[in-house]
């Protein structure tokens, strides 16, 4: 569920009375809904009724409604109507019915903060509240809400805190784009590795799939995945921040970076499940770095069926600050293609694994 924005979004409608709309085509050059949303999507709407020639015959309604079903709008909140801005009980006849932006929307589009803010989610709350309170009925039941929530805003240089309650998640979660130089960091609240767990089926635990403007920082979860995905997917240009996670079993990567993405450690943590690989860095520009001292706890002896680390296709990994304690299984690291891995002489048995790892086509490991 998204809150949707798109232009040339219009459909005809036949629909009366003040319940739901279906619609039933776009006109050549326009959009339907379905192209643009699925089903829970939410979004501004215009309603008019029209004669024969598309000339409005004096009905029309604006307010926000969601696709609630294939070809369905649901009118939640009327912002302003031919009926004094109440609900239209449209009568029979032709309707056109947009996506929107509508100018109530324009009025609250961004709030500017004045200190940091704080959003919750619990496995009790419900993302029709407002996420301010620490509550099932003041709390967000999903992380994606909260972190929509918290992108719309000017963060004006403060931090947005968004508290996971101790529970299991199971919904993937994509980064969005914000305005401002504070950072939104999403963590446990219990400040612990494994109350908090995002557990996600075929499907990133977090992604910024195209790049996204603003930092991101994860703490204090446990991440794995199921069937596909990984725990953290960066498309640059972003910049995600971690630290105190628990990277349990994946499907494919514990982390990826690719394409100018940068992935940054800077703190401790601990990994307790295998996978593909713990670390990819692929595509120009995309970065693995470690900007502080960092001990990297594997726990249970975690098996990657490919390596644990690679680089390529003029990818870095800089990890010269990282103390491993424990082991794991698995080819130790391959650097191919003007990847490089920098462990500043670490030596070919610093990585993690046991079996060699590699170098081709212009790979570097040093």
């Amino acid at each position: 569920m998204a809150r949707v924005d798109a232009d040339l979004v219009r459909e005809s409608s036949t629909s009366t009375g003040t319940g739901s709309f279906t619609v039933t085509g776009a006109a050549t050059g326009e959009q339907t809904f379905a192209s643009r949303c699925s089903v829970g999507d939410t979004f501004d709407y215009c309603i008019r009724a029209v004669d024969g020639s598309g000339v409005p015959t004096g009905e029309w309604e604006v307010g926000e409604g969601s696709y609630s079903a294939s070809n369905t709008i649901t009118r939640n909140t009327v912002y302003a109507s031919s009926n004094g801005d109440a609900l239209v009980n449209f009568s029979a006849g032709s309707k056109q019915v947009s996506l929107v932006f509508a100018a109530k929307r324009g009025a609250m589009v961004v709030e500017r903060l004045t200190a940091a803010r704080t959003y919750y989610v619990r496995t009790d709350g419900s993302d029709a509240n407002n996420g301010l309170a620490n509550s099932s009925g003041g709390a967000f039941l999903t992380v994606q809400k909260a972190i929509d929530t918290a992108a719309a805003l000017n963060n004006n240089g403060f931090d947005i805190t968004i508290n996971v309650v101790a529970g299991t998640y199971t919904g993937a979660n994509t980064f969005k784009p914000f305005v401002g130089s504070g950072k939104i960091i999403i963590q446990g609240a219990s400040l612990d590795l494994t109350s908090t767990l995002i557990s996600t089926t075929s499907a990133d635990c977090f992604t910024s799939q195209y790049g996204h403007r603003g930092v991101y920082q994860l703490q204090y979860m446990k991440l794995q995945t199921t069937t596909g995905g990984a725990c953290i997917n960066c498309a640059g240009p972003a910049r995600v921040l971690y630290g105190n996670l628990n990277f349990g079993a994946v499907a494919t990567n514990h982390i990826l970076a690719r394409y100018g993405g940068l992935v940054e450690c800077i703190a401790n943590y601990t990994i307790s499940g295998g996978g593909g690989r713990h670390w990819i860095a692929t595509g120009s520009g995309a970065c693995i770095v470690f900007s502080s001292a960092t001990t990297i706890t594997l726990s249970g002896t975690p098996a990657f069926s490919a390596q644990f680390c690679l680089a390529q296709i003029n990818a870095t990994m800089i990890v010269n600050f990282v103390t491993f304690s424990g082991s794991a299984t698995g080819v130790r690291y391959s650097a191919i293609l003007n990847g490089v891995i920098y462990t500043n002489g670490g030596g070919a048995n610093f990585i993690p694994g046991n079996s060699a790892g590699s170098t081709a086509t212009g790979g570097q490991y040093n």
